[in-house]
């Protein structure tokens, strides 16, 4: 019980750890944006955007009505999810009658993992996800083996498809393997199938509708790589690797001197599990079971995601089979010989503690997107500005987003993105929520205020935007400004004037 409690602490404490250190994030803002709609509004912006179903959004939006949209507040949401995911986590090991040990090495594994770390400090609905998927995971084994609680599980299956559409592939899941391995119970499980896909179809219509009215699924997810070899080694690694994740695309997938040994650790007990002789119908069932879990999800994702036009592969989403994961290694690891099992146990321990003071030491992440709150602010008139709406630009989506929400509460604020400038392509991943006209779009020619304040990022050795370069040439000329490097970007945020001398603002 001692070592559940200091587990059970672990895993809490390391997702509160540095849980604020970083800024909200693009999807992030999304999330409260989606939750801040009026409630009689939220459900067709959210079917708007096609990629999720409605109901993490709708909890949402009741947590920042009792909390507010502080950071700390929303952040404390998803880590409020994955921490209650520790109950029905331990439900279903009993369930299982997995060894106390089993069990314990589970948690530990659970807890230390760097990508459900990451996850649970990020304001979208994947933690929530993990739970939901969790709950019925363990509801589908008990109704196997006691056969009770049918009517919970359907229910919970419910709110699962209506978590993420991912949510389905556990549902097919626990269908599959009753067809594969109890078909006594093939009839009820196929009817709770179709009586969830039933109460799903409303909301499959207005994502449906929502597509017809113009909305492209290919705009959400076209950035998404169809699963090949790298993509895989890349999950594979994500399923094990202790506390590390990578921040964004610059940093290294993995700290592979803790991986790659910890990879060749569950491989080699793996192999003892599977060739040592396990006598017991109950030890086969349940790591069949388990292993289920782990594999018909993956197998769905894999599939879809090839004959699919666009590809839905990623480790946010396949959530879903982290925990069934972590109880088949911790089988692996603690149901072997004795002295195999030990050395193990304790060859995961050492390199997870090691991963951990890599992680410990590190220098703090900085991400070039938390520049643009602290850069929209900041901006202090003086007591003669005019009356009229500040007009501030950015360059792209991705700026205009961060800059709006940083923004949305100032009076007398406008933000818009501005049109034009062939030397520049913009990343059509980031494009402003659908249904939204909070921010204009705004040709570069149409610009002609006093006074503007622009947001725009570039890499070395380009140091000036398009749009600082397009605005000289209407005959503007640059204030003061604020200038934000972090390699290999900067930020920028640079007031304008047609009337030198003539700036409105001190930075």
């Amino acid at each position: 019980m001692i070592a559940m409690a200091g587990l059970i602490a672990l895993y809490v404490a390391v997702r509160m750890w540095h849980l604020t250190d970083s800024c909200l994030w693009f999807d992030e803002i999304f999330s409260v944006h989606a939750a801040e709609q009026p409630l009689g509004q939220i459900l067709n912006f959210v079917a708007a955007d096609l990629v999720h179903p409605p109901l993490f959004y709708l909890i949402l939006k009741g947590w920042v009505g009792i909390g507010g949209s502080g950071l700390l507040w929303l952040r404390l949401l998803p880590v409020l999810f994955a921490s209650l995911a520790i109950i029905p986590f331990l439900l279903l090991s009993r369930e299982l009658k997995l060894r106390d040990s089993t069990t314990v090495f589970a948690l530990l594994l659970l807890g230390v993992n760097g990508a459900l770390i990451k996850y649970a400090q990020s304001v979208r609905m994947y933690t929530m996800l993990m739970l939901v998927s969790l709950v019925s995971i363990w509801l589908f084994t008990r109704y196997l083996n006691r056969n009770k609680g049918f009517v919970w599980l359907l229910l919970v299956n419910v709110l699962l498809v209506y978590t993420h559409y991912f949510g389905c592939f556990v549902v097919g899941a626990e269908v599959i393997y009753v067809l594969a391995f109890n078909r006594s119970k093939t009839k009820p499980l196929l009817g709770m199938a179709a009586f969830v896909g039933i109460l799903f179809s409303p909301w499959a219509i207005a994502v449906i509708s929502a597509a017809r009215r113009g909305s492209e699924i290919a705009q959400n997810i076209s950035w998404i790589e169809r699963p090949g070899p790298g993509q895989l080694w890349v999950f594979l690694i994500d399923l094990i690797e202790p506390f590390y994740y990578p921040g964004n695309n610059l940093d290294p997938n993995s700290i592979y001197a803790v991986s790659i040994p910890l990879l060749l650790v569950v491989f080699i007990a793996g192999f003892l599990f599977v060739s040592g002789r396990r006598s017991g119908e109950q030890q086969k069932n349940k790591t069949t079971l388990v292993a289920a879990f782990l594999l018909i999800p993956i197998v769905f994702a894999f599939v879809l995601s090839w004959i699919m036009p666009q590809s839905i592969w990623g480790t946010r989403h396949l959530i879903v089979v982290m925990a069934p994961a972590t109880l088949l290694v911790s089988i692996f690891c603690t149901e072997i010989v004795h002295k195999f099992s030990v050395a193990a146990v304790t060859m995961v321990i050492l390199f997870s503690a090691y991963a951990f003071f890599l992680v410990s030491v590190a220098p703090d992440r900085s991400y070039i997107w938390c520049s643009w709150e602290p850069m929209a602010t900041d901006i202090k008139p003086f007591e003669s500005a005019p009356p009229q709406p500040l007009k501030l630009y950015a360059s792209e989506n991705l700026v205009a987003y961060h800059v709006w929400y940083a923004t949305r509460n100032m009076s007398n604020v406008e933000v818009s993105v501005v049109r034009g400038g062939e030397s520049f392509v913009e990343d059509q991943t980031y494009f402003l929520p659908r249904q939204f006209d909070g921010i204009r779009r705004t040709p570069v020619e149409e610009i002609n205020d006093a006074n503007i304040v622009i947001f725009f990022r570039s890499e070395p050795p380009v140091l000036k935007g398009w749009l600082l370069t397009a605005l000289t040439a209407k005959g503007y000329t640059p204030c003061p400004s604020r200038v934000n490097a972090i390699p290999p970007s900067t930020a920028y945020r640079i007031e304008m004037t047609k009337q030198p001398g003539n700036c409105l603002f001190q930075y």
